[in-house]
Parts: C-alpha cells; sequence; structure tokens
C-alpha cells in the first residue's frame, strides 16, 4: 500500500476503517502514528504533515 500511494509508514499505521471509503474508493488521512522513543505503550498520534491528500 505504502508503494501504490505515496502515503508515510506513520500514516499508514494510524489508519483506522473508518477513515476508508469502500463506495469512493478514497482513504482519508487524518493522523499520523508519532512515537520518537520507539516505547510500544507511549506514542502520540498527530495531524499529517501534508494538509490533504487523495488517494
Amino acid at each position: 500500500m505504502l508503494a501504490y500511494t505515496g502515503i508515510r509508514a506513520g500514516e499508514l499505521c494510524a489508519l483506522k476503517w473508518g477513515d476508508v471509503n469502500m463506495e469512493e474508493l478514497t482513504i482519508s488521512i487524518t493522523k499520523t502514528y508519532y512515537n520518537p522513543t520507539n516505547n510500544k505503550k507511549k506514542y502520540t498520534l498527530l495531524t499529517p504533515k501534508t494538509l490533504s491528500l487523495y488517494v
């Protein structure tokens, strides 16, 4: 999916089923997974770098 869409790995990790519209075949990128310390229990969901992205 990363190769075909151009989204970042953190954005892919933060996706939920509510972000996928199967009727319109679109994905809404609204957040990104941020974990600078590589600690599985302490992470943050941030807004993505690009404001709008159509996939």
